[in-house]
């Protein structure tokens, strides 16, 4: 069977002991690149939103997303959706992310383990200009509250055990208005949201609503911010 690498060590860099090399993409080993030339070489690929639709070009229909269901303890058959299905739908969830009143340029959270609405959620993000910034467990509830604060993010996409965990916060989240929550939740969340000021919504509701109300998607520019990623660091604050 033959392997396909898809990347290269970067020639020259020093080796240091317990750690691997740098790697570059093998479309270009030689320097750091900021744009490519399109599959047909008529058009420049400068934006992640310009990367997706390239994609949905070379794949013709090919798979993009795949998920794997859990019955009775048991991994099912991946069930994939292909490039052109999740370009619609990620259409549909941007434009409802704008009805909810996300505006270009401002920031949104993702709190949940991988998934598919993960990946689509920050696809959104690329089409309609907003930047996603992921939050993780590992960072701990300080850091949380830290990047929340520092990004005055109003929305914030989870999933339902993440969901409850900003409810707990809170109190420490003021510019929290919103969670989108990926998959099923009870009652008892929506009313704990009402009671905290938190309007909870179903992430396929949000969906929904952008396919019965579109949106125009609104691609960024090359200078537009796509994502924040922090790091917890050695010390102090998360960076």
């Amino acid at each position: 069977m033959t392997t396909q690498m898809y990347s290269i060590e970067v020639a020259g860099s020093p080796q240091i002991p317990g750690e691997g090399k740098p790697r570059r993409s093998i479309l270009c080993p030689e320097e750091l690149v900021q744009s490519y030339q399109s599959f047909t070489g008529t058009k420049t690929i400068t934006t992640l939103y310009e990367n997706f639709l390239e994609g949905v070009q070379r794949s013709e229909g090919g798979h993009f997303l795949g998920s794997r269901r859990v019955v009775d303890g048991i991994l099912q058959p991946y069930e994939w959706m292909s490039y052109s299905q999740v370009q619609e739908r990620v259409t549909h969830f941007g434009a409802g992310l704008a009805h909810l009143g996300l505006a270009a340029n401002s920031n949104f959270g993702i709190f949940s383990i991988n998934r598919a609405e993960w990946t689509m959620s920050e696809l959104a993000g690329y089409m309609y200009n907003y930047t996603s910034v992921p939050l993780y467990d590992t960072l701990g509830v300080s850091a949380i509250e830290f990047i929340v604060n520092q990004t005055e993010m109003t929305t914030i996409i989870a999933s339902p055990d993440k969901a409850a965990i900003l409810l707990d916060m809170k109190s420490a989240l003021p510019t929290v208005k919103n969670i989108v929550v990926m998959g099923t939740f009870d009652d008892a969340l929506v009313a704990e949201g009402k009671e905290l000021g938190v309007k909870i919504e179903a992430w396929t509701n949000i969906e929904r609503n952008g396919l019965d109300n579109p949106v125009p998607v609104n691609p960024p520019s090359p200078d537009d911010l796509a994502t924040i990623c922090y790091t917890s660091g050695t010390t102090g604050t998360p960076k």
